[in-house]
């Protein structure tokens, strides 16, 4: 996908040492969001990867609600609990993530050889992510916004899980 070919491009040109994973469809909501982000990986050597939830944004601009709220109140395992809740759990946060380059570039190596087809890019890092045992932490704030788009996989979720909450 273009999408993904742009992650890649821009990952290729990356001299920093973290990544804030975000989309032009989306904003980071908090000025102050990368800033926590990188200081909770800087405390915590055993960290690779910080991520929070965002809020929907119609293609209008209006509020249409929060990514995963459900996190906002029970908090999502961490570190090495989460390789049993990702395997069960069908939400894996796309963006709203900032992670180290390194490891970053080491779980899409596949895709930077040009390996594995683009269009799988965001679920084949998560699960290279997750296999290879590095670790993250939610941070409970809202970190980004995101615009929704007719037919996206977040409306069907969205459904499923508001009719779980019920």
């Amino acid at each position: 996908s273009d999408l993904a070919e742009a992650w890649l491009m821009a990952l290729n040109n990356c001299r920093g040492k973290y990544v804030v994973i975000a989309t032009t469809s989306d904003y980071i909501c908090s000025h102050t969001w990368a800033e926590r982000a990188i200081n909770v990986l800087e405390s915590d050597p055993e960290l690779s990867l910080v991520w929070g939830s965002g809020i929907h944004i119609s293609e209008n601009g209006w509020f249409e609600g929060i990514y995963a709220y459900r996190f906002l109140r029970a908090h999502p395992p961490v570190k090495k609990e989460y390789l049993a809740y990702w395997m069960h759990d069908d939400y894996i946060p796309e963006l709203g993530s900032v992670v180290s380059a390194k490891v970053y570039r080491e779980c899409i190596a596949d895709f930077l050889d040009g390996k594995v087809d683009v269009t799988f890019f965001t679920v084949h890092f998560r699960y290279e992510f997750t296999a290879r045992g590095f670790l993250q932490k939610y941070i409970p704030d809202l970190a980004f916004a995101g615009r929704t788009h007719p037919n996206q996989y977040r409306d069907i979720w969205s459904e499923k899980e508001f009719e779980l909450n019920q």
